[in-house]
């Protein structure tokens, strides 16, 4: 919204009658350096306009963040603790004849996860209480308000974010915006759907071929490394969050009771005891079972999960306590889960970077969680707003031609959702999403086209190569890069040209078909380093050996986009100004040098056939900082 039209706005209140005094309502910025204006959601002040004084509007408060300086060593000196205990209590059982072998291994990256979690929650409660009743203490708003209103009404406190779920009129709103302690204040009416609902709304390209399990799994290469490697998840968590849950105690799922049967009775699969399926159509419980099965389904027909080892837990975006998906969310990341698969979309799908994208890249940065997000079912800038964030792997679907071959896989489904445009590209990977064979009741099948069916794959994938490398689970920049670098064999792989500037992401496919294979030889050889760039460290370099023989070289670079918004500049632009923008650069031994750099993005990937064998050296240069100084990165080659 312009400028003037924001001051009329602010004329139309004022003329109201509604007082906007720092003095009177605890704020400690004056109006002459930031205007109150600039931090309420442009859609939020077009209701207010026409809006009588008592009437309340579902807000979200964005509150200044916490200083989470003292976090990581909190973390590590409990889980220290943690081990100790563990260590004692198994040499117990050893000295008693136990068999000490038999206690349940303790993971001690997850138990960091864990505890990391815990600590951030106590300290976002606290924060976010305090700083609601500075804003709104109840005295003074009797006191000055010349409309005596009632206190706002906080619907969700957030304990994983500096965010505040309220229902609030226009007095208020306008009290929290001059507040110092708010960033912004967003209109928080939201919308939810399936990324690929009704189900007959999408048509398959190959409607007349079926994709089976043995065609869509054996393209992903995930049955051969679940079958012949032995990876199936064990020992990681993953998160799934849409319209409906998974419960088995739920007679709509009475159906589906054979397909999770054993995780259910092992303790495996855990529904959020807040999941709200009664508004849930049967679209959306086929949907979200069928997404389940994908994961960790047992064999149903001949189709099984990928991960089908790991454990889930699941919930919806609609809960019964008012939480919505920020709740869902945040009890997910309470389980300590890994990984967190949505195949839904919040916020329309118009390929906008929303505020629940901006809330998931937190949630990302912040938690030690990969989010994978199906992009949507419309096509051409239609990604779903939420999937636009920039710290999850967003998942497009593409043709797999009813074959296990990868060489003949080279085309986004039309349906596929993409964007590349002013903000981010999406998606950054893909996945088969025409015409699957999924397992559902009984002895039949049923075939399902979408995003929807592609982003668990990867899910599911990322799950494997976590069972080998669980130390990675806290590096998001790390796995993002694997996932995009690890890509082999694909007919539709994009190349980057000997001494040029080449991004290797197609718009339609990103990085292209994800390849569980290439990831396990990636994370098996350990061809991966996360680090961060602090301040004044501009460059970074990285050698690697190609040798004699290799057909491919990808490289990928992906960072962490920390979600900060600037005290100066408070407004809808400033969160698109604080990525970091940095250079990727691959030099052969023969001195040629493939390069990526495309300021807007937060990954950059070059894919080459190498001239020659040898070392290869990866340099990664700054080109512009955030303002917090320090980078994330995550590095990957094949």
């Amino acid at each position: 919204m312009k400028r003037r039209s924001i001051k009329r706005a602010l004329s139309v209140l004022t003329s109201l009658g509604i007082c906007i005094t720092l003095f009177a309502f605890g704020g400690t910025a004056s109006a002459e350096e930031i205007d109150p204006m600039d931090k309420i959601d442009p859609i939020l002040l077009k209701k207010m306009e026409n809006a009588g004084d008592t009437e309340r509007f579902d807000v979200m408060l964005w509150l200044t963040d916490i200083d989470d300086s003292g976090v990581e060593q909190q973390a590590q000196a409990r889980t220290q603790s943690k081990m100790r205990l563990y260590s004692m209590k198994t040499a117990a059982a050893s000295l008693n004849g136990e068999q000490a072998e038999a206690m349940a291994a303790v993971d001690e990256t997850q138990t960091y996860i864990e505890e990391k979690r815990a600590v951030y929650a106590e300290k976002y409660a606290d924060a976010n209480q305090k700083k609601f009743d500075d804003i709104f203490p109840a005295t003074r708003w009797k006191l000055f308000s010349r409309v005596e209103q009632e206190q706002p009404t906080v619907v969700y406190s957030c304990v994983y974010a500096p965010t505040i779920k309220a229902k609030m009129n226009k007095a208020q709103i306008l009290t929290a915006a001059q507040s110092s302690r708010v960033d912004m204040v967003y209109d928080d009416v939201v919308h939810f759907e399936n990324a690929d609902l009704p189900e007959d709304s999408i048509q398959p390209m190959n409607s007349s071929t079926i994709s089976s399990a043995s065609v869509w799994q054996g393209a992903t290469n995930a049955a051969l490394v679940r079958d012949t490697n032995g990876l199936s998840g064990s020992g990681v968590k993953i998160g799934q969050i849409e319209l409906a849950a998974v419960d088995l105690n739920n007679p709509s799922f009475s159906s589906y009771v054979s397909t999770f049967r054993l995780q259910w009775l092992a303790g495996t699969l855990v529904c959020d005891p807040k999941a709200s399926n009664n508004t849930a159509s049967a679209n959306s419980i086929k949907h979200a079972a069928q997404v389940a099965s994908i994961m960790i389904g047992e064999e149903t027909n001949g189709v099984k999960g990928i991960a089908r080892s790991a454990e889930l837990y699941t919930t919806t975006l609609d809960r019964s306590d008012g939480s919505n998906y920020q709740g869902g969310y945040e009890w997910l990341l309470s389980q300590g889960v890994n990984i967190i698969n949505m195949s839904a979309s919040i916020e329309g799908m118009t390929s906008t970077y929303s505020l629940t994208a901006r809330w998931l890249d937190h949630i990302a940065m912040h938690h030690d969680v990969t989010l994978v997000l199906a992009s949507g079912k419309l096509g051409g800038n239609t990604v779903a707003n939420s999937s636009m964030a920039y710290n999850a792997i967003t998942v497009g679907a593409l043709d797999d031609r009813a074959t296990s071959s990868r060489s003949d896989d080279e085309h986004a489904t039309s349906y596929s959702s993409y964007v590349d445009g002013s903000i981010v590209s999406k998606p950054d990977i893909c996945a088969p999403g025409d015409n699957l064979q999924l397992a559902i009741p009984g002895s039949s099948y049923g075939e399902r086209s979408g995003t929807s069916f592609a982003a668990p794959q990867v899910t599911a994938i990322i799950a494997q190569m976590l069972q080998m490398r669980p130390e990675i689970k806290t590096k998001q920049a790390v796995i993002k890069a694997i996932v995009l670098s690890g890509v082999s064999s694909w007919k539709g792989l994009k190349n980057t040209p000997a001494n040029t500037n080449t991004r290797a992401m197609d718009p339609k496919t990103g990085a292209g078909e994800v390849d569980s294979k290439a990831m396990r030889y990636i994370a098996q050889a350990q061809r991966y380093v996360g680090t961060t760039l602090t301040s004044g460290v501009n460059t970074y370099t990285k050698t690697f050996n190609v040798p004699a023989g290799d057909t491919l070289t990808r490289v990928a670079l992906t960072w962490l986009r920390n979600i900060h918004m600037p005290s100066s500049n408070h407004n809808q632009d400033a969160q698109y100004t604080t990525n970091a923008k940095l250079k990727l650069e691959v030099t052969a031994p023969g001195g040629q040098k493939y390069t990526s750099y495309v300021a807007k993005e937060n990954c950059q990937l070059v894919s080459f056939a190498p001239p020659q064998s040898g070392t290869y050296t990866i340099k990664v240069t700054v080109m512009e900082r955030p303002p917090e100084g320090y980078i994330y990165i995550g590095l990957a080659f094949y």
